[in-house]
């Protein structure tokens, strides 16, 4: 029997992250129709650089920006759903210990705000409540899992629990929530550079 600390990348892995990559896809397509919808009807387009073709480097820098907040909270909710599953499979360590991994506790925190946001487009969708900003963005998420994240790992810094796995799973958990703390920041500089 292997530990949990030398378990290798198998099949079943392997299926959970290719069914993350389809949830990503399908998440990314469904937002990028609703933001587009959203950006056109209610705010009479105001990244109409961005849903226009400019050729300037600052249009370029837009539309960079504005995809890559459809796209990376997409792909990086789906991904960290997957991870979360795969940590928890059999061989692991005991939940005492994955408390204390980094990657483990980003995953975690960050399904659990995804799933508090989530609720909240739910609750807001039943009440027929249109256009609401958590329902049609995902900059509303990226930031809120993104300081949910850095405040989980502040916390075992400072609480000197931070004991990261050296394993595939953790260092991909802890590459995840990197995404999410970047998309944070990602966030300040576009509003600093006035895109967002």
């Amino acid at each position: 029997m292997t530990s949990p600390r030398d378990r290798r990348f198998g099949l079943a892995d392997a299926m959970i992250l290719v069914a993350a990559i389809g949830v990503g896809l399908a998440l990314a397509r469904m937002m990028e129709r609703l933001t587009f919808a959203y950006y056109e009807v209610v705010y009479y387009s105001p990244f109409s650089t961005v849903v226009r073709d400019d050729p300037s480097t600052r249009g370029l820098f837009e539309r960079l920006v504005f995809r890559s907040f459809v796209l990376l909270p997409a792909f990086a909710t789906s991904f960290t759903w997957a991870m979360l599953a795969i940590r928890l499979r059999a061989p692991r360590p005991p939940l005492r210990r994955l408390a204390r991994q980094p990657g483990a506790v980003a995953c975690a925190v960050a399904t659990m705000a995804t799933a508090i946001v989530a609720m909240h487009c739910l609750i807001l969708t039943l009440l027929n409540q249109k256009y609401s900003n958590y329902q049609m963005n995902f900059v509303p998420l990226a930031l809120d899992v993104g300081w949910a994240v850095s405040g989980a790992w502040a916390t075992l810094l400072l609480a000197g629990r931070w004991r990261p796995e050296p394993s595939w799973i953790d260092r991909g958990g802890r590459c995840l929530g990197l995404v999410w703390i970047l998309m944070v920041v990602l966030f300040y500089v576009a509003v600093y550079a006035e895109v967002l």
